[in-house]
């Protein structure tokens, strides 16, 4: 039940045994409300914490408690600092069975800052505690996807190896934690890490695995295939010029590496270093 909508009718706890002390159990949402915006134009660190654990006692919604951050960090974000050292102090919440609010608390804050590593660990905090109501863990499903999704973002941006970034996308998808945003992100990282992998196995002249990482690539939906279809191409240059295919290849070699080259044909994906390739291999196909 939600009592932040209404006074609350609970008997005072005395100054010495409450949580919040100097706090009165009746005060209404618009007081709280007005109260939080005091301590903020103050700096009131104390009073600040204490206002955010009558919150959480008493029930207020997880939008409630957005929206006073939302204040905070609009009007005073220095002050979050001591919310989220509030936040990471377990020990007397899980008394108040509120810990996992608590965390809940420094989630938003680190999601709101795009601090989105120690979001992560705080969302693992929440979970840990199992003290908090369905609609808490409904509000960090959101909040964690969105922070994985910055985070893999400041990675990309930041030029982190693609394969740890595939790597934390696997365990993303075995934990459940996964979303249409997340597939949509991890589209062109994907094609992007094939592309790598063949250019790689290109450079081992190891055609085959370098033509097996782009076609797997090509079979992603991505909105863009271009620069998957320049490494396709690149590769087909490369080999219609190997020495050792030139001297080696077999009937059948040259019609698969012609098919490849009708293949970007029908995509309508086409260079002037295809064109010489083309007339290289009808060649050595013998139709020249």
């Amino acid at each position: 039940m939600n009592k932040a909508a209404e006074p609350i009718d609970n008997v005072m706890l005395e100054d010495s045994n409450s949580p919040y002390p100097g706090l009165s159990e009746k005060m209404t949402r618009a007081e709280l409300s007005q109260k939080i915006k005091d301590a903020v134009a103050q700096n009131q660190t104390e009073l600040l914490e204490s206002l955010f654990c009558f919150m959480l006692v008493n029930e207020y919604s997880p939008e409630q408690i957005n929206q006073e951050l939302d204040y905070i960090r609009a009007n005073n974000p220095a002050i979050q600092d001591s919310l989220i050292r509030w936040s990471d102090e377990p020990k007397e919440k899980k008394k108040l069975k509120i810990a996992g609010k608590a965390a809940f608390v420094g989630v938003v804050i680190h999601h709101g800052n795009g601090s989105f590593a120690p979001a992560i660990k705080a969302i693992e905090r929440f979970k840990s505690y199992k003290d908090a109501p369905h609609e808490f863990a409904d509000f960090i499903d959101e909040l964690e996807i969105g922070s994985w999704l910055g985070l893999l973002n400041h990675e990309l941006d930041n030029q982190v190896p693609l394969t740890n970034i595939m790597r934390q996308l696997e365990a993303l998808r075995l934990k459940h934690i996964w979303s249409k945003d997340l597939a949509l992100f991890a589209i062109p990282v994907t094609t992007a890490f094939f592309r790598e992998q063949s250019s790689e196995k290109l450079l081992d002249g190891d055609f085959i695995g370098a033509y097996r990482d782009l076609e797997q690539a090509l079979k992603l939906p991505e909105e863009d295939k271009s620069a998957t279809y320049q490494a396709y191409a690149d590769c087909i240059v490369r080999q219609v010029n190997d020495p050792l295919f030139r001297s080696r290849a077999t009937k059948d070699d040259l019609e698969k590496l012609n098919a490849k080259m009708e293949y970007l044909h029908e995509v309508d994906f086409w260079t002037p270093e295809l064109d010489i390739g083309r007339f290289h291999l009808k060649n050595m196909i013998g139709e020249i």
